[in-house]
């Protein structure tokens, strides 16, 4: 298993990192690819996603993201705190507020975030939402930058995230419902619609032959039994 990971992973990974993997392989709880797209998550990756504009944006690109769950149970807590750290500074230091976070609580904060949010919270989430909260999409800063203000954002963008997958998932059902109603019946299929058509088609034209004759005879014997009362 080991062998197996270290070549086709293709990187340089540390002993205690494969290890990890194999247990975790071992347990059932390991994603070769959720796996690797972890280890990508490095400076690099958090100034690639800056990119990111708007949450549907993110939504629609949520395979190349990494969540930050994954990259805890992956990588570790203490890797996964340091990009955090990391790119929560790299949105904070364009930010000048009279009270801001210090560095030293950092730590804390990010695993408060972890703990309430980092089931579906991907890196990207976390630097557009961190956007948002200093463009004042949330509302004003009122000068100060703290956990209080951080978790009333995300709480805010979770509304936002969750409103848009739905927007997404409703567009994607109605165009899969037209792709449906434009795709022609299937030629076998087709066929047995049209023998059963013919079939129900005979069945109601034997019925109605076997119910006029009665029906006729029917109403000549009432006929018969008026004259003979006249």
């Amino acid at each position: 298993m080991r062998q197996d990971l270290e070549r086709c992973s293709n990187l340089e990974h540390s002993s205690e990192l494969i290890s990890r993997w194999v247990g975790l392989a071992e347990d059932g709880r390991y994603d070769h690819q959720v796996a690797i797209k972890t280890v990508r998550l490095d400076q690099h990756h958090i100034d690639k996603i800056a990119k990111y504009g708007e949450i549907r944006e993110i939504v629609e690109d949520l395979d190349s993201q990494v969540v930050i769950a994954s990259a805890i149970h992956y990588m570790g807590e203490k890797y996964t705190l340091g990009h955090m750290g990391l790119l929560i500074n790299s949105v904070f230091k364009f930010v000048k507020v009279g009270k801001a976070i210090d560095s030293s609580v950092m730590p804390e904060i990010c695993q408060m975030i972890i703990s309430e949010f980092g089931l579906w919270l991907t890196f990207a989430d976390l630097k557009l939402c961190l956007k948002f909260g200093i463009t004042n999409r949330f509302g004003e800063l009122y000068d100060r930058i703290d956990t209080q203000v951080i978790f009333r954002w995300l709480e805010e963008y979770r509304t936002m995230r969750m409103n848009e997958s739905e927007q997404l998932r409703r567009e994607a059902l109605r165009k899969q419902r037209a792709e449906d109603k434009g795709v022609p019946m299937p030629p076998e299929i087709k066929e047995k619609m049209e023998a059963l058509d013919q079939k129900l088609k005979r069945e109601r034209e034997s019925k109605e032959y076997e119910f006029k004759p009665t029906l006729s005879k029917n109403i000549e014997h009432l006929r018969t039994d008026e004259q003979k009362s006249i």
